[in-house]
């Protein structure tokens, strides 16, 4: 890339869609250890500096104590597995220190491993009394270290229902006589009928957390329209979206998932909580995310989320756990939770911008083409702009941009780089010395009159793009008829970079629809 590139990047919004935006109270991560040391090491504080860098404001910090078997009645930290105390604290003084909100999650586990959702204490009594002893420190913890939420309890599905009401009433009376924050419990909810719909005190609770593992569909490489479509039909033919919403409207209570997450696996959809393979593929766990992303945020009523799980050290090459870290899922978290129109690092450069050329929006040491721009932005002339949107098939869609570029003085035009960017849709050409160049059946053209690009000049510039896709990322649902086409708006946000300064243009269009499942739009 020179340094002297020209990137020309567009963003098209649907004034009726939210993509980009997820619009949650909770834009959670989960942050998670199964080590005694590892809050307390240096690869700690890089780990949550990086989970910052997503856009999350919130994340749960989990803690682990075990029971030896299924019918044990005493939890107890273990040594190598459980953080440590001071561990614990360090966590949420970092994450806090990272203007982060804390939701401390302590969680029981059995060291056979069997799920702690199957678990059978021989005694419930001696079991509830040893779990509070465990809840309620933690909840002294919290208090002490200003944690916002506290989660009373995660997926004891055997042992969260009626019959057991009185102990869950006697261990959250316990729980809010050392902790003010508010409560949460997350249930398991991976099916209809899930533990959710049984646990017996959402109504002790400030909140009603759901821990979402849904399988989608039967396929190993499903398109994130396939995996968007699922969660409305799933491989077990539910409309997991309408079940969570009635389910919603009976609890009384706001709803987050306290949980959601997907291993970066091929077939990481088919059974979210299992292990799908051990063949490594990101791109299927950043469609997941993607899918989930554009499906919940469209529901009023789910307050957010917290993904499971962001891992204190790197992964190595070729992880397939669930941690998005240094995966293309964390870029997709932070297409949905940083706000796309600012700066974050005020490196001069909007953060969709930066998202989408692959650098950090929150570090203004990760820049595009490995500078900032100079002085303010200026204003881009744009004479004519069209777009075509096919709803049908996506690879008809198209664009035409045509405005006019100063040319700085003593600026060689060959082998000048371009990056077009259109909604997330990247096409890279190098200009010849007349500035034309072609890829494949897109196209970028610099003319003046008389023919050829010369320095000090201004220069017309067309861009022609072909199968952009750019309906895809607009909610077809909204475009479904001619008459929901016609005389709808939406607004194309265009960006220059040349030679370090940014020129910038807001173009609205009208549509003016040919088909049901097409339109085109315009410069009114």
């Amino acid at each position: 890339m020179s340094l002297r590139a020209l990137a020309i990047l567009f963003c098209l919004q649907s004034a009726a869609c939210c993509a980009g935006s997820a619009n949650f109270s909770f834009n959670g991560i989960t942050y998670i250890s199964y080590d005694s040391q590892e809050y307390l090491s240096p690869d700690s504080k890089a780990s949550i500096a990086d989970l910052g860098n997503t856009g999350a404001n919130w994340s749960a910090l989990i803690s682990t104590w075990y029971m030896d078997t299924p019918n044990s009645t005493a939890i107890a930290p273990d040594s190598v597995k459980t953080p440590l105390d001071a561990g614990v604290q360090t966590a949420i003084g970092d994450l806090h220190a990272r203007g982060l909100k804390v939701m401390l999650k302590p969680q029981v586990d059995v060291q056979d491993g069997t799920w702690r959702g199957q678990i059978a204490p021989s005694d419930i009594a001696a079991w509830f009394t040893s779990y509070r002893a465990f809840i309620t420190g933690y909840a002294s913890m919290a208090q002490a270290a200003g944690v916002e939420m506290f989660c009373v309890g995660t997926e004891l599905k055997t042992l969260s229902g009626a019959a057991n009401l009185a102990e869950w009433t006697t261990t959250i009376a316990a729980i809010r006589s050392v902790y003010s924050g508010p409560l949460v419990y997350a249930a398991n909810a991976n099916v209809e009928g899930d533990e959710y719909s049984t646990v017996a005190f959402w109504n002790l609770l400030d909140m009603a957390g759901v821990d979402v593992y849904t399988p989608l569909t039967n396929s190993s490489s499903p398109s994130v329209s396939d995996l968007v479509a699922a969660w409305r039909h799933d491989s077990q033919n539910e409309d997991y979206v309408q079940i969570l919403r009635d389910w919603q409207a009976t609890v009384g209570r706001p709803v987050i998932f306290t949980e959601i997450g997907y291993q970066s696996a091929q077939g990481a959809n088919i059974t979210p909580n299992a292990d799908p393979s051990t063949v490594p593929d990101q791109q299927a766990q950043a469609d997941c995310y993607e899918a989930a992303f554009e499906v919940w945020s469209q529901e009023p009523w789910l307050k957010g989320m917290f993904w499971w799980g962001w891992s204190v050290p790197v992964p190595a090459p070729g992880d397939t756990s669930f941690t998005p870290r240094d995966k293309k899922a964390a870029s997709v978290l932070a297409t949905w939770y940083l706000p796309r129109n600012g700066d974050n690092d005020g490196d001069g450069f909007p953060n969709w911008l930066e998202i989408d050329l692959g650098t950090s929006p929150t570090d203004a040491n990760s820049t595009p083409f490995g500078g900032s721009p100079s002085g303010p932005h200026q204003i881009l002339q744009i004479d004519d702009m069209a777009v075509k949107l096919d709803f049908a098939k996506k690879s008809r869609d198209s664009m035409r941009l045509r405005g006019t570029l100063p040319i700085p003085a003593n600026l060689a035009i060959a082998n000048q780089q371009i990056v077009l960017d259109a909604e997330g849709v990247v096409r890279t050409f190098s200009l010849n010395s007349r500035g034309f160049s072609r890829n494949g059946s897109d196209r970028v053209k610099l003319t003046r009159q008389g023919g050829g690009v010369q320095a000090d000049q201004a220069a017309r510039f067309t861009i022609k793009l072909k199968r952009g896709q750019f309906s895809a990322k607009l909610p077809a649902q909204d475009f479904g008829a001619e008459s929901e086409i016609k005389d709808s708006k939406i607004s194309v946000d265009v960006i220059v970079l040349f030679n370090f300064t940014l020129y910038e243009a807001n173009v609205p269009l009208l549509y003016r629809a040919s088909k049901g499942k097409w339109g085109r739009a315009r410069m009114p």
